[in-house]
């Protein structure tokens, strides 16, 4: 090579090298994000553990829907008209007993008595003063008594006599036995008739509810009378209706202890009163609390519970925030089990006094917002090392 090859050849190699160094620089830069991420993903799986693509109730990222407590309406009426509703509530699909709630007729919600509204209108009107949902709604006329308890007779000893139509008296006091075609006359005739012995000293709207609490008393006293009764609407048994299922729930609770109980109201012990009757919100959700263990309903702040510990107990938390009136939608194992303390994860949507009543339960502090488009008005509490809430129930 000559003087002038050398010459040329000294230039075209540096702009060679400054070329390289410039790529390798370029390949470095874009090559920082991906590191990042890697590191990031490396970061959390060091936390977390290992990568789960089905994860189980152990493993961080679990998810599970949670169902509400089913609770059956039976709406009893008589000549077309309520005359009381009854709330059937089972403790669980895997735990016998649970409660009957008997809601008079007579109760006022927004401004209508229940007795002046069509049947079919009641389970909306009194699911929104609960903030109830049910699942399961029978129209106790003749026929869905029918269906409700089939050919059973239902013994019972009768407290106060019962009007007919004209006032003479269709049930005498004493004992008696009730079928599918008496039972609703029994339990909607207002008012108390007149007897040779004297008048009841039970004013009507007392009389009317003493009677159905002994009707109930009974019925579930003798639930295995319900047991032969017709075949299911579907022959397969796949799909079941309203009264089948309600009779179910019916022989469920009857099953282990259950209680009657007849909902917070003024009705008073006073003879020949009549009138409407109000109910005090406090004590009605009070009751409803001690019965249904997860409540849903318009109303109630939706909740996800997710376990930050790995360690927590995520059904008992959930009953407990149920039985604090709450509706928990959802619970799970967060993505990190970090084990800091319990947060509550704020939503866009949701009531802020309810919010501040959830983080005072827990104890635990309001976070910002979340983004979570799916989660609009739904709240996540995360469980961490301080919380209470999730312990063994008494």
């Amino acid at each position: 090579m000559d003087a002038g090859e050398r010459e040329h050849a000294g230039p075209t190699r540096s702009r060679w090298r400054a070329a390289l160094f410039l790529g390798f620089e370029a390949a470095l830069i874009v090559s920082i994000p991906l590191l990042a991420w890697f590191g990031f993903q490396n970061l959390l799986g060091s936390r977390s553990g290992a990568y789960v693509i089905d994860p189980t109730s152990e493993d961080p990222g679990w998810l599970a829907f949670v169902d509400p407590t089913p609770v059956s309406l039976i709406v009893e009426t008589a000549d077309a008209r309520v005359g009381g509703l009854a709330l059937l509530i089972p403790s669980g699909a895997n735990a016998p007993g649970g409660a009957v709630i008997l809601v008079p007729g007579s109760l006022m919600v927004d401004g209508d008595r229940l007795t002046d509204l069509a049947p079919e209108a009641v389970s909306e009107r009194l699911a929104t003063m609960l903030r109830l949902d049910f699942d399961n709604v029978v129209i106790a006329d003749e026929a869905g008594w029918q269906q409700l308890i089939g050919d059973a007779q239902i013994p019972l000893s009768n407290p106060d006599p019962v009007p007919g139509p004209d006032g003479e008296v269709l049930f005498a006091v004493g004992d008696l036995v009730l079928d599918a075609a008496t039972v609703s006359a029994f339990l909607g005739r207002s008012g108390v008739a007149s007897t040779t012995s004297g008048t009841s000293n039970r004013s009507e709207s007392l009389a009317l509810e003493f009677r159905r609490d002994v009707f109930w008393r009974a019925l579930l006293a003798n639930t295995d009378l319900l047991m032969p009764t017709q075949e299911p609407t579907d022959p397969n048994g796949d799909q079941q209706s309203p009264a089948e299922v309600a009779r179910g729930r019916l022989v469920s609770i009857a099953a282990a202890d259950y209680r009657v109980e007849a909902m917070p109201t003024n009705i008073a012990d006073v003879a020949g009163t009549t009138g409407n009757v109000d109910a005090d919100p406090a004590q009605v959700e009070a009751l409803l609390n001690e019965f249904v263990a997860l409540p849903a309903g318009v109303g109630r702040l939706e909740v996800r519970i997710l376990d930050r510990t790995g360690t927590n107990d995520l059904e008992n938390a959930a009953r407990s925030l149920g039985r604090a009136g709450f509706q928990v939608v959802q619970i799970g194992n967060a993505s990190v089990f970090d084990g800091l303390t319990t947060q509550v994860i704020n939503a866009p949507g949701a009531d802020s006094v309810l919010v501040t009543e959830l983080a005072a339960l827990l104890g635990a502090d309001i976070v910002v917002s979340s983004n979570d488009e799916e989660a609009v008005s739904t709240v996540t509490v995360l469980l961490g090392t301080n919380n209470q809430i999730s312990s063994p129930d008494e």
